[in-house]
């Protein structure tokens, strides 16, 4: 079987997109209806997608002892204060390890940890 038959039956099990309408957009995150074809021929007319359009970097930094940085924040889905690692998104031109270092020492308060 060659590369181009291979790439052929490789698209035959993927599933088609056969329209999209936006149900919201910001920024941050967009939100669209889909009708989808998946292989086999079962049509899904409702299928939700939330698309982030900004990178997004999320980072583990643990401590000589083994204590892993955690950051509180409250969370209104769940209505709740909830304790998660250092997350968010990557400023244009900054790098993964910038972006980790920003949002540790932010929710953190205090100097950036070092990254590797």
């Amino acid at each position: 079987m060659t590369n181009e038959q291979k790439n052929e039956q490789k698209n035959e099990q993927k599933p088609v997109r056969l329209a999209r309408r936006t149900i919201y957009e910001n920024p941050w995150v967009s939100l669209y209806l889909d009708r989808v074809r998946f292989p086999g021929g079962r049509v899904v007319e409702a299928h939700h997608v939330l698309h982030f359009d900004k990178e997004a970097v999320a980072a583990v930094f643990e401590n000589t002892d083994g204590a892993v940085l955690l950051v509180e924040a409250y969370r209104y889905v769940v209505d709740a204060i909830q304790w998660e690692i250092p997350a968010g998104g990557i400023d244009p031109g900054e790098s993964i390890l910038e972006a980790a270092a920003r949002k540790s020492s932010r929710r953190a308060a205090t100097e950036p940890p070092a990254t590797r």
